[in-house]
Order: C-alpha cells, then structure tokens, then sequence
C-alpha cells in the first residue's frame, strides 16, 4: 500500500510542477490538493498552493500553505524564503525568515537581490520590492518546483 501512496502522490507532485511551470494555477492547484490527500509528507504541493495564492493575492491563503511547506522542509532555503515572501505580500514584517533564507543559502542571488526592499521601513518600498521578488522568484527557474 505505502509504495502506491508514494508513487500517486509523486506523479501528483509532478503533474503539479508542469501545470505550475506552465503558469496554469487552477490546474497545479489541483494536482497539488491531490498529491496532499494521497500522501501528506512533501513540501512541494504546498509551495505550489503558496505561490498561486500569491498570484491571485491570497495572502493569508499563501502564509498557511508556505508555514506548512516549513514545517515539512525547514531546512530549505526555499521554503523559507517562500515564506518570507508570503508573509510580507500580507503585509508583516519577513526579517526573521529572510535571515533564516541567507543562512540556508548565502549564496542565493535572489534572497540577496531581494534584502534590501523586503526589509524597508518604508511600505511603499516593501511593496514594490515584494512586487518584484514574487516575479523573481517563479520565473527564474531556481525553484525546485520549477519556474511560473
């Protein structure tokens, strides 16, 4: 039974990561719910749920499904600064999970380009820097879970 589990919740995964990279949310979305009821152990389908939340501005939708995806990889630097973006796209303050970001990963071009704006004092600053960061972050093709 656990390989079955295993195997349909991966191709899940996979046909998730396709309709993602193909910038089909509505369809990633889906596979993504799927693989999760199959087998509820991979950080993956969450950040897929995330990062099309955070294209239709489900904030809060996106902070849950990226504090989840930590849960279940919280040694990723991926994960973290997912989170970090969740988190400021609803407006808190993203300075400890950026941190957390640079330390999984200090040489990560995105979580450094990135700094600087995320953690402004000024909102108009942290809003465009969040703007840009989100669009970095799924069309650079850096995710594991591919690019958007």
């Amino acid at each position: 039974v656990t390989p079955l589990l295993v195997l349909t919740s991966q191709s899940r995964v996979h046909a998730a990561v396709d309709h993602f990279g193909a910038g089909d949310c509505p369809a990633a979305t889906k596979d993504a719910l799927s693989s999760i009821r199959w087998l509820n152990v991979r950080a993956e389908p969450y950040q897929i749920l995330a990062y099309c939340d955070l294209r239709q501005d489900r904030t809060a939708e996106a902070v849950r499904a990226m504090r989840e995806a930590v849960r279940l990889d919280p040694h990723s630097w991926e994960t973290s600064y997912g989170l970090a973006l969740a988190l400021a796209s609803a407006g808190s303050t993203p300075t400890r999970e950026l941190r957390r970001a640079v330390r999984q990963n200090p040489r990560e071009v995105l979580i450094r380009d990135s700094l600087p704006g995320l953690e402004s004092s000024s909102p108009a600053r942290r809003r465009l820097a969040v703007r840009e960061a989100r669009l970095a972050v799924v069309t650079s093709g850096r995710l594991s879970i591919g690019a958007g």
